[in-house]
Parts: structure tokens; C-alpha cells; sequence
């Protein structure tokens, strides 16, 4: 499966950075309740596993472009999540804007 390969390596980028550690929580329940799914609940779990992915990637983004322009990670992504509530755009949209603040 793809999400095996993929999903290892995104855990060992995400186990690096402590403010990932619920995202990576998140990511891992996604990925046991997949594995158990029936047909009746597949499509709703690989929706809730693409959300958790795409929460986790962003997380991970956030740590890296914190260390790259010497900014805290709590703060990067606090500012984040206040844009993607108050805008009302993606996570990887507001993570641009807080990184252009």
C-alpha cells in the first residue's frame, strides 16, 4: 500500500518536531481505522486519513519554515490557524500568509 512507505515517513519527520506530536497522533488513528474499514465506512475514513495527512504535512511545514526564518513554531502556527479562521482559507494558504507576516 502507498500509505505504508509515505505514511512511515512523514511519522519520522513528525516525531522530530514535538508541536506535531497530536497531527501525528491524528495521522496514526486515520491509518488503523483504514486498515479496519469496511465498504460501508471506507470512503468516510479515507477522507478523515486525507484531512489528517494534509493537517500533519502542514504542521511539519510550519516547523521547517519556522527554523528556516528563526521564528517559534507555536507562534508560526498559532498565527496560522487565526488566518485560516479569520480568512477562511486552507491551512497551506494561511501558513504562506503567517510566513509572510
Amino acid at each position: 500500500m502507498f500509505y505504508d512507505e509515505y505514511a512511515q515517513g512523514l511519522m519520522n519527520i513528525a516525531s522530530q518536531y514535538e508541536t506535531c506530536s497530536e497531527a501525528a497522533a491524528n495521522y496514526q488513528y486515520a491509518l488503523t481505522a483504514l486498515e479496519s474499514a469496511t465498504d460501508a465506512n471506507r470512503e468516510a475514513l479515507e477522507e478523515q486519513l486525507k484531512q489528517a495527512e494534509s493537517h500533519l504535512e502542514v504542521m511539519i511545514e510550519s516547523e521547517e519554515a519556522a527554523k528556516e526564518y528563526g521564528l517559534e513554531a507555536k507562534s508560526l502556527q498559532a498565527q496560522m490557524h487565526e488566518i485560516a479562521e479569520a480568512e477562511g482559507v486552507s491551512e497551506e494558504a494561511a501558513l504562506a500568509m503567517a510566513i509572510a507576516n
